[in-house]
Formats: structure tokens, C-alpha cells, sequence
């Protein structure tokens, strides 16, 4: 082993440890490494923080489990980016942290503590520029077949979905394994998810039989019939399916802080009117994306849906 690394294994001062913070032991390693990053990598105006998934199936008192990522299982990593992909910041989230929870909220404390990591907010560094992943406001009626993915419980988003028919919504698998019908409701005909629309209950969901909830991404579809049917309107209308490509995923990218982000999942990825993708996955930075192949599975959602 690497002598530097030895020296800061498991040296915490038990002395000076902050009760909170369930990595004590190792804490000094990981600002060694943030301070390692931070001196290689060189900072830039224009930055990206998210959170990724380090995979860990076994067991470990700062192992988290996040409903509808790809890794499900493992150490949840605030990340804070350069454009290019270069890490300058990080910390590892273990948990409620009292101290950080204050000001504004969780990921806002977080975004100041991994700014204040690096100095940029005591550098003389250009104003620092915080860009969302290339979002815009859709025109009312631009997207009709887009749905939302609601917790019934708090009728808060979750993730997308497009109108097969009016019974039926196309969506990805990951979002919905592991819960039951009664914990979701479907928000169509509007493109404001905090108003207008219609609400509707699920009476089930088809998942793909071959997807696999711990370590594939493959056959990530699945369809929603709803207990009652949509009326459809300009705001509230099926898609086409696309049935002549092959493969069973697509992968796009636009550029860095474009594309599929998070709560984007099981939205349709169309071109010429038909659609040709369910979002399934990306990277950290929001821009480089993976769909199910929609031609693919067309006979299994025709089947899936007249079973």
C-alpha cells in the first residue's frame, strides 16, 4: 500500500470527531484525495454538481439505496464537475447532516459546501454561472403525449411517460420496481407539473419479464394501464411507436448540461412524430444518454397491453 495512503487510514482524531459524520475514520483519505483533485485538475468558470452512485452490495452503515438510478446500491457521491467531466469536488453522503440542513435546504447546502471545498467562493475566480442541464419552458400543447409519474402520496414528480392509447402509458421499468400501483397516479394534459391537467389512478403495471432490477439496464420498458381513460384533447394525445429500427438501445448526446437528467426517466425520445426511445439512463453530467430501443419491444408492449 501506497505509504501516503496508509498514514491516513483510520486516523481519525476521536477527540475532535463530529458525531454526524459516519466516514470519521477515513475522513482525512477523502480530503486527501478532494485535495489532490482540486490541485491536478484546475478549475473553470462554468461548473456541474450532481450525485452518482459508487456500487456496494454488501453491507456498510453509509450504504444508501436510491429508487430509479441504474445502481441502486452503494455510496451516493455529490460530485462537482468541470464542463469536460473532471471531478474538482466531492463528498460522500452519509446521511441527515443537521449542520448542513439549514440555510437552504439539502441540495442547496450541499452546492455551497462543495464550492466553499474548492475556495472558489473566497477566489477571485469570475462570477460562478450555476446552468441547468439545457432545460426550456414547453409551449402549452407542444408535447402531449408527455405524462408525468407522480408519488400519490405527495404529488410530487418522479419520472416521464408517454400515452399509448387512452389506457395505456409507456415508461421505464426502473422506476417502478420495487412499488405497487397505488403509489403512483399519471398527470397528463398540461406541461406544468405543479397545475392544471388530469390525474388518474393505476389499476397495474406490466413490467418487462426480462429486466433485472440489481445489475442490468437491459429491457428497461414497462407499461401502465390506468383505471380510467384519458380524454384525449391538443393537450392530450398518443404517439406513434416507431417499428423499423433494430437494437435493442440507442445512446445520444447533445452537449455537456443537455439532455436526460434526473426525474427524466421513462420520457419518450421522438423524431418525425413517432417515438423511437424510453429514456432509461446517462452519466453524471446530464447530456450523454441511453434509451430503450422502442422497435424493439413494440410486440412485447402490443402484447403486454392485450394481455
Amino acid at each position: 500500500m501506497d505509504p501516503a495512503l496508509y498514514s491516513t487510514r483510520n486516523n481519525g482524531d476521536n477527540a475532535t470527531l463530529v458525531q454526524e459524520d459516519r466516514l470519521y475514520k477515513i475522513r482525512p483519505l477523502i480530503d486527501k484525495l478532494a485535495k489532490n483533485f482540486r490541485q491536478h485538475g484546475g478549475l473553470q468558470e462554468h461548473l456541474s454538481i450532481d450525485e452518482s452512485m459508487v456500487p456496494y452490495y454488501g453491507k456498510h452503515y453509509a450504504k444508501q439505496y436510491i429508487r430509479g438510478k441504474p445502481t441502486r446500491f452503494g455510496f451516493k457521491n455529490w460530485a462537482l464537475c468541470t464542463n469536460e467531466g473532471y471531478m474538482v469536488g466531492f463528498d460522500i453522503y452519509t446521511g441527515k447532516n443537521s449542520s448542513l440542513e439549514k440555510h437552504f435546504g439539502v441540495g442547496g447546502d450541499i452546492v455551497l459546501a462543495l464550492l466553499q471545498q474548492t475556495e472558489l467562493l473566497q477566489s477571485n475566480f469570475p462570477p460562478i454561472q450555476m446552468e441547468g442541464y439545457g432545460e426550456y419552458d414547453a409551449d402549452r400543447g407542444q408535447f402531449p403525449y408527455q405524462i408525468s409519474i407522480q408519488h400519490a402520496s405527495s404529488g410530487r414528480h418522479n419520472c416521464g411517460g408517454s400515452i399509448l392509447n387512452s389506457k395505456w402509458i409507456l415508461t421505464a421499468a426502473h422506476y417502478l420496481v420495487p412499488s405497487e400501483p397505488s403509489d403512483w397516479v399519471i398527470q397528463t394534459g398540461t406541461s406544468i407539473l405543479s397545475s392544471g391537467g388530469t390525474h388518474h389512478r393505476i389499476a397495474r403495471f406490466i413490467i418487462h419479464e426480462d429486466y433485472s432490477i440489481n445489475f442490468s439496464i437491459d429491457n428497461d420498458v414497462a407499461v401502465i394501464e390506468l383505471e380510467d381513460e384519458i380524454e384525449f384533447s391538443n393537450l392530450a394525445q398518443p404517439i406513434e411507436l416507431e417499428t423499423e429500427l433494430s437494437s435493442d438501445e440507442i445512446c445520444a448526446f447533445s452537449t455537456v448540461r443537455q439532455g436526460v437528467c434526473s426525474a427524466d426517466s421513462g420520457g419518450p425520445l421522438v423524431a418525425n412524430g413517432r417515438q423511437i426511445g424510453v429514456v432509461s439512463w446517462g452519466g453524471v453530467i446530464c447530456g450523454s444518454d441511453v434509451y430503450a430501443r422502442v422497435s424493439s419491444y413494440v410486440d412485447w408492449i402490443n402484447n403486454a397491453i392485450n394481455s
